[in-house]
């Protein structure tokens, strides 16, 4: 405390910041204290530096947050004044910034005050959500939000102000120049240096020829005095772009860290090792082509003894990384910054490789893009017999159509309606994940687009089997086709129903003609799922919330050919088509066995990394690996230089090492330092 009173400069500071710091009871707080004062302090200074380029960001996000007629201008204002000024913009662009958004936060308070609005505008107008109307033109709409940006920029442009005042920027041009002016006069009496005197009388001649060429413009018209401006040589103004070097810099010395550490130390590593048989092959070439005293055992033996050494390295290299940002001390707890860093983002990964495949499945239908149907064909037959009726439908505007916004809210409206039940429930989830425009109306044709094709023996057949107690099925064919890739896409539905006794009769005195018209009920249901690939399939979950299970139609025979007329239209789910890399990634097992294979994969990976085997415990917990790779390092140099002998006898100095648990200690133990 006696040597922080008598501390009075700067530098006796900061050595006694640095020994506290160095002390093991004051370290793992304060040095995170300090990364922490660090980081505010260089986040406040960047702010300070850009504030120019920070207020035009703010006043682009203004118009953006409220796009208006009011807002209009401060884009404008950035773009064709305040980007164009060279070197800055000048002392009129700031005020008439903090003008106008002071304009722009009075107007908005004063015109979105409810009793003004009913005073100047009718219920009518105020209630009306026409994008053209006054209140979204002026920004002055009460559900319009985006005042704080505005306050955000006011303040924003008064402390860029209060920057340059505090700096002398502001000042204007003929004060500048009287400066440089009466500066050069006092150089002339001070200095009799003759060169001297003709630089100050060049740069005298150089301000005057300008002060001349102002005063010119000023006596222009103000079209002239533009183009003039634009055309005369500026004062050359550089750029500084050492900030954006060093933030490349950066960047690429954090990709190119995270490849090398992916490969691992020296080119090998983890990915090099798991490719299956690249080490085996490597390794038998080696010893295949290399001259050595090894036997093929011994040498693979030191191949994989070098592996484990090397991977020990980088872990202990990765270990004093972070205790240099992030130091524990023994019998000290963990600072909270090293919990954060090495803790949370573990956690965070786990997590995310945990629910990973649940996040692709629940996301699955935001990453395709939506193919519509292009035809569909219906086709009704009594098994055995040719189809009775047969229709081909290309969708356009008259046969199909997207679900209206209306329909499709009154479908949800009337599932949500329905009594609390798991089905309702699932239903309600299923629709969810669709919007109008992936719903399709279907619209069959009443008259079949085909005769019915049956011989007169066929036809008495057909009549008698009917007319018998044999069990006769009908069956409904669909198929949607879809243009997916340039690639035609086929989705097919077949239902396969018996017919009962009355049915029966009913189509014999449909062909008979005892009848002309017949209304008969069989199990199709009206909404209908078409998946990526594969069959179409009922929505059994929307089915049977709403009782739509069977399907209610009129037939009638003419003779040639059959008509069939639905009471309803049928409804189809047109599911998105997701990329093809993504359905690699699904597969065709589902969200089941890709979690499977996320948990037996990626799980024995992570596994791998965490455990510590007893018998690995000897080399995972090695201090100091460099004397064992110097080891290694000397069999290769011996080995290139042919000395076999002396190989073979450094090989067996290594196998007794990995042997020998307590030499193995002593040799990887850091030396003491003596002064």
């Amino acid at each position: 405390m006696q040597r922080l009173r008598i501390a009075d400069t700067e530098d006796k500071l900061r050595k006694l910041q640095r020994e506290l710091i160095l002390r093991e009871d004051f370290q793992s707080v304060a040095y995170s204290e300090l990364l922490w004062n660090e980081a505010l302090d260089d986040f406040s200074h960047s702010i300070i530096a850009q504030s120019e380029l920070i207020c035009f960001i703010l006043m682009l996000i203004v118009h953006l947050s409220k796009s208006s007629l009011i807002t209009f201008p401060l884009p404008l204002m950035v773009f064709f004044w305040g980007v164009l000024a060279i070197p800055r913009p000048s002392k009129s662009f700031w005020l008439v910034t903090a003008f106008y958004i002071q304009f722009i936060i009075v107007f908005r308070l004063l015109f979105c005050n409810e009793l003004v609005q009913t005073l100047i505008y009718s219920e009518k107008e105020i209630s009306d959500n026409n994008p053209f109307s006054v209140q979204r033109l002026l920004a002055i709409d009460p559900n319009i939000n985006g005042s704080f940006w505005d306050i955000a920029l006011l303040a924003m442009v008064f402390f860029h102000r209060y920057k340059l005042l505090r700096l002398g920027m502001c000042r204007v041009d003929f004060q500048v120049r009287e400066r440089h002016l009466s500066f050069s006069d006092d150089l002339m009496q001070e200095e009799g240096d003759e060169k001297m005197l003709d630089e100050v009388q060049f740069l005298n001649f150089c301000l005057l020829n300008e002060y001349f060429v102002l005063s010119k413009i000023s006596k222009s018209t103000s079209c002239e005095k533009f183009c003039e401006a634009l055309l005369m040589k500026k004062i050359p103004s550089s750029m500084d772009w050492y900030p954006w070097m060093v933030g490349c810099d950066i960047s690429c010395l954090i990709l190119i860290s995270f490849f090398y550490l992916i490969l691992g130390h020296g080119g090998s590593g983890n990915i090099y090792l798991n490719i299956p048989f690249l080490f085996e092959l490597r390794t038998a070439m080696d010893w295949t082509f290399t001259s050595t005293a090894l036997t093929m055992a011994d040498f693979t033996r030191m191949e994989n003894y070098y592996n484990e050494i090397e991977a020990q390295h980088c872990w202990i290299l990765f270990d004093h990384w972070t205790n240099n940002y992030f130091p524990t001390r023994k019998g000290q707890p963990t600072p909270t910054s090293g919990k954060f860093f090495k803790g949370v983002l573990s956690i965070i990964a786990l997590i995310i490789i945990i629910l990973a495949p649940i996040l692709l499945f629940a996301f699955l239908n935001s990453f395709g893009t939506r193919a519509p149907p292009k035809s569909i064909h219906f086709v009704a037959s009594i098994e055995g017999y040719p189809a009775l009726y047969s229709t081909d439908t290309v969708f356009n505007d008259e046969t199909m159509s997207h679900l209206s916004k209306h329909n499709m809210q009154t479908l949800i409206n009337e599932l949500t309606n329905l009594e609390e039940s798991d089905i309702k429930r699932n239903a309600l989830s299923f629709i969810s994940d669709y919007t109008y425009q992936d719903v399709f109306l279907i619209n069959l044709t009443h008259h079949s687009l085909r005769n019915w094709d049956i011989s007169l023996p066929g036809k008495k057949q057909l009549m008698n089997e009917l007319h018998s107690s044999k069990t006769m099925r009908i069956v409904f064919e669909m198929s949607l086709l879809r243009t997916v890739d340039s690639k035609q896409r086929s989705h097919n539905f077949i239902l396969a129903t018996a017919l009962t006794s009355m049915q029966s009769k009913i189509f014999l005195n449909l062909i008979n003609g005892s009848i002309t018209t017949a209304r008969m009920s069989f199990p199709f249901a009206q909404f209908l799922f078409a998946p990526p690939n594969g069959y179409l399939l009922p929505v059994n979950v929307i089915n049977l919330a709403l009782k739509r299970i069977h399907s209610v139609s009129t037939w009638q025979y003419h003779g040639d050919y059959w008509s069939v007329t639905w009471d309803q239209k049928f409804v189809i789910f047109v599911d998105r088509v997701i990329p093809s890399w993504i359905t690699i990634i699904v597969g065709s097992g589902g969200m089941i066995a890709m979690y499977i294979a996320v948990i037996l994969v990626v799980g024995r990976f992570v596994r791998e990394i965490v455990r510590t085997p007893i018998h690995k415990a000897v080399i995972q917990n090695i201090p100091n690996c460099e004397n064992l790779l110097r080891l290694f390092h000397d069999i290769y140099v011996v080995r290139e230089k042919r000395k076999f002998y002396l190989e073979s006898r450094l090989y067996g100095k290594l196998v007794f090492l990995m042997r020998s648990p307590e030499t193995l200690i002593r040799w990887c133990r850091y030396r003491p330092l003596y002064s």
